[in-house]
């Protein structure tokens, strides 16, 4: 009986925190939507990606086996030169495969595909600070040609 009633208290509490992370995973889902993928791939307003990114983001960059960062800046500034490419009138769609939020910190991986083509897998961390609120802190990838 004492075994049951622990198992049944430790599923309890299981639904307890999926359940206190859903509000959570909806406001990182719609910070990611709006200021990331919007202006990254739907071609929405760029000055939104200044809202939802950390001033201190790094966005790394595997390029022949070398590590390269870029600050938001000047990852402003590609995109927007991208932009005016004719990749950049590709169209793209995006597909959440995992919002994991764990206290303050969270980690949302995005499969994005560009003409119907798998093309980049996203991986985003999130810190929630105590009066911004959620900010996205870096961006890996992994491409598909």
């Amino acid at each position: 009986m004492s075994r049951l009633v622990i198992v049944l208290f430790l599923v309890v509490i299981c639904i307890q925190q999926g359940s206190a992370q859903l509000p959570e995973r909806s406001v990182i889902e719609q910070l990611v939507s709006e200021s990331y993928v919007g202006p990254v791939y739907a071609r929405t307003d760029i000055s939104a990606m200044r809202r939802g990114f950390h001033e201190n983001f790094t966005h790394y960059i595997l390029e022949d086996g070398k590590l390269v960062t870029q600050n938001l800046e000047e990852w402003i500034k590609e995109i927007e030169e991208a932009r005016k490419e004719k990749r950049s009138r590709s169209t793209f769609e995006w597909l959440y495969e995992l919002i994991d939020v764990e206290d303050q910190t969270a980690l949302v991986k995005l499969r994005i595909a560009e003409n119907g083509q798998i093309r980049f897998v996203d991986y985003l961390t999130l810190y929630k600070f105590p009066r911004q609120g959620w900010k996205i802190i870096t961006k890996e990838y992994s491409t598909y040609n």
